[in-house]
């Protein structure tokens, strides 16, 4: 797997290559963590509407997912808006905004975020809350992040 910067922001190279090694990287914390055995641990928050309890097909949909994402920015309608990023058939494309006012630990929670769009993984509507950050994948591996890298 590999992210491809689209973009002149300098400031997203490191970010694409620190996710770039989590996700390729079987050995990394986070593979290990997807692996943890908790039986009573769901991933209520999937896309395909499945209870994906079991970690193995979930680190295989991540480990699995599209070959090459490229990263764009985007210029927002409304500049104050809080979006971040999106997923889309294109790649990820970051508001242009953003991206200098957030640190590098965000940026890669970001891509990790989106990338798991890519592969599929979905967390219902956009209102972050704490069962959404410990049961849909896109908010799991963007709030834990700074303990993989």
């Amino acid at each position: 797997m590999k992210f491809i910067n689209m973009t002149n922001n300098s400031d997203l190279t490191p970010a694409c290559r620190i996710a770039e090694d989590l996700i390729n990287n079987p050995l990394s914390q986070m593979h290990q963590d997807l692996l943890r055995v908790d039986y009573y641990f769901r991933w209520s928050w999937d896309n395909k509407g499945s209870n994906l309890s079991d970690q193995v097909e979930c680190r295989f949909r991540i480990i699995n997912g599209p070959e090459e994402v490229k990263v764009f920015t985007y210029r927002p309608k409304w500049p104050f808006t809080k979006a971040v990023a999106y997923a889309d058939k294109k790649g990820i494309h970051f508001n242009i905004y953003k991206v200098d006012k957030t640190d590098l630990a965000s940026k890669v929670g970001t891509l990790l975020h989106e990338y798991a769009h890519k592969c599929e993984f979905g967390h219902g509507n956009n209102f972050k809350t704490e069962e959404k950050v410990k049961f849909s994948i896109p908010y799991w591996l963007s709030s834990n992040v700074s303990r993989w890298s």
